[in-house]
C-alpha cells in the first residue's frame, strides 16, 4: 500500500473545498426559488398589486378634522345622533321641512317619495326611538369633500297601521334592535358647519 503523499493531501482538500462551495451554491439558489415573488413576463396581462390602504380609520378622521371638518368626532356624532333622531322623527309624522337643511338632494327626495306613497296607501308610521349607539365605521376626504360613515345601533318601537288602525307591521309592545348605516358629507371649506346626509343603509 503506497504512502499518501503530501501532493495526494492538498488535492483532496482542494477537492472537498471545490465541492463544499457547488453544494453550497445550489442550497443559495433553492432556497431563494422558495421566497422570490414570481416575475411577470414582459406584454402579460397580470393585474398589478392592490395599492395600500390610505390610512387607517383614525388617520383618515384625523384628516378631516384637521381640514375642519369638525372639532373632534365626539362632537361630531353626537351631531350625527340628533340628526338620526330628527330625520327619524320627521319621516314618521311626514314631514321632513324640519330636517330639510339636513337632507342630500337624493336621501330628501327619496324619504319624499316613500311618505307620499304611504299616504297614497292610507298608512301611518309611528316610531318610538329608545336609544341609537352612532360609531364611525368609514370615512375619506376628496378634493375637500369629506364624508363619513356612521353605524347606528338602535331600539326602537315602530309600527305602520292602515286607515282603520290595524298594525301592518311592527308590534306596538316590542322593542326591535337593529342597525342602520348612514353617510354624512360637506366641503370642508364651507362657512356652513352642517353635514348633509347623503346615503341610508339599514338592516333589521
Amino acid at each position: 500500500m503506497s504512502e499518501f503523499s503530501l501532493l495526494d493531501w492538498i488535492l483532496t482538500i482542494a477537492a472537498l473545498f471545490v465541492s463544499w462551495q457547488i453544494h453550497t451554491a445550489v442550497l443559495h439558489q433553492a432556497s431563494g426559488a422558495a421566497t422570490a415573488q414570481p416575475q411577470a413576463e414582459p406584454g402579460s396581462r397580470e393585474p398589478p398589486p392592490p395599492a395600500a390602504p390610505a390610512g387607517s380609520l383614525e388617520e383618515r378622521l384625523e384628516r378631516i378634522r384637521r381640514a375642519g371638518g369638525y372639532p373632534d368626532l365626539p362632537t361630531f356624532l353626537k351631531g350625527a345622533g340628533l340628526a338620526y333622531e330628527q330625520v327619524i322623527a320627521a319621516f314618521a309624522a311626514g314631514e321632513l321641512q324640519p330636517v330639510r337643511e339636513l337632507l342630500g338632494p337624493a336621501v330628501r327626495e327619496g324619504l319624499s317619495t316613500a311618505i307620499a306613497e304611504r299616504h297614497a296607501r292610507g298608512e301611518t308610521h309611528a316610531v318610538m326611538l329608545i336609544g341609537a349607539d352612532p360609531m364611525a365605521t368609514d370615512a375619506g376626504l376628496d378634493a375637500g369633500t369629506a364624508w363619513i360613515e356612521v353605524c347606528f345601533h338602535t331600539e326602537m318601537v315602530a309600527t305602520t297601521t292602515d286607515e282603520a288602525g290595524r298594525v301592518l307591521t311592527g308590534d306596538p309592545r316590542r322593542i326591535v334592535e337593529g342597525s342602520e348605516t348612514w353617510t354624512f358629507a360637506r366641503d370642508v371649506h364651507s362657512p356652513d358647519p352642517n353635514w348633509l346626509l347623503v346615503a341610508t343603509d339599514g338592516e333589521a
